[in-house]
């Protein structure tokens, strides 16, 4: 019959394990900026060890705006600078180890930035119906490429695409132009502070060219994985449509639109909203050629003759 104690080394750790928690920004400033960082935590780890612990648990770190004290988590993946940077964490880990101390990271997934720009590995949580049906389109396409149907498929997620061709005239650029063009009266949906990123119909075009022959070459490589593209330049509305009105030369419409959009509450839209590029620039070293003025000119003077 086994003793208690021999009991006790079968349970897992962490049902009768200590936890020493530790909020790192107030916890040792090593810079002399009056913040706690990762070097402070090192430097007192050997004291923490000695108070018999088992483990640390760091409240999060990573990088942030901080409007929420570092919950507002903008990239799950890097250290915040204010804390230090990916190689104090390594050592900090490598310390903890060394003393016998196991090391807790507080993720706080369940929040984030409105700040971030969207990657590949964050959760799916819809919330309108036009991104609730992008986010079913998404899985069911990842479910074709997992290892039953093994699929050569790649998911792929742009932010909005604008440009010639574009006949959707609730979106908003093709909707600012012909209105700037004097064909229809522009209606706001909100106050203009929406963020969102606009990306050029002929860089989705390339970087769709270059998914498809990395996949023609290599599809366990492309096949299931989820690409996002974006600029990494977002903007808010109002401020594209102040470049759009500009760009035509219509600066008294868009005069009256800020008025509009001061009695005007935004619904049903997610307010910030934009994506990363990193991961597509490492698969196919590729980032958008055009800027968002030569889109727009190119997609002003298409308008014009589409119209006319």
């Amino acid at each position: 019959m086994a003793t208690r104690k021999q009991k006790n080394k079968m349970k897992p750790w962490w049902k009768g394990g200590v936890i020493y928690q530790i909020y790192p920004r107030s916890f040792l400033d090593t810079t002399g900026n009056g913040i706690g960082d990762l070097k402070g935590i090192i430097e007192k780890l050997s004291y923490v060890s000695d108070l018999g612990v088992d483990a640390i648990w760091l409240s999060p770190i990573f990088t942030s705006p901080m409007k929420d004290m570092g919950y507002d988590v903008s990239n799950y993946k890097d250290i915040d600078p204010l804390f230090g940077d990916l190689e104090d964490f390594d050592s900090l880990i490598n310390e903890a180890h060394r003393l016998n101390l196991k090391v807790i990271i507080d993720q706080v997934l369940s929040h984030s930035s409105d700040q971030m720009p969207y990657r590949e590995d964050y959760p799916l949580i819809p919330k309108y119906p036009y991104d609730t049906s992008k986010a079913c389109s998404d899985m069911i396409a990842q479910v074709y490429a997992n290892e039953v149907f093994k699929m050569p498929i790649a998911i792929t997620r742009f932010s909005n695409i604008y440009g010639p061709g574009q006949l959707n005239f609730s979106a908003l650029v093709p909707d600012s132009i012909i209105s700037a063009l004097g064909f229809t009266k522009f209606i706001p949906r909100g106050d203009g502070s929406m963020i969102r990123d606009f990306l050029y119909v002929e860089d989705v075009v390339d970087l769709y060219l270059s998914i498809g022959e990395s996949m023609s070459i290599n599809p366990e490589k492309i096949s299931g994985q989820v690409f996002n593209a974006g600029t990494n330049e977002p903007i808010s509305v109002k401020d594209i449509l102040e470049i759009v009105y500009s760009l035509v030369g219509n600066k008294s419409d868009f005069e009256e639109i800020l008025v509009l959009m001061k009695k005007k509450k935004t619904i049903g839209e997610i307010h910030c909203q934009y994506m990363s590029y990193d991961k597509v620039n490492e698969y196919f070293n590729w980032t958008p050629s055009h800027s968002l003025q030569e889109g727009l000119i190119n997609s002003i003077e298409w308008y014009k003759r589409w119209i006319t």
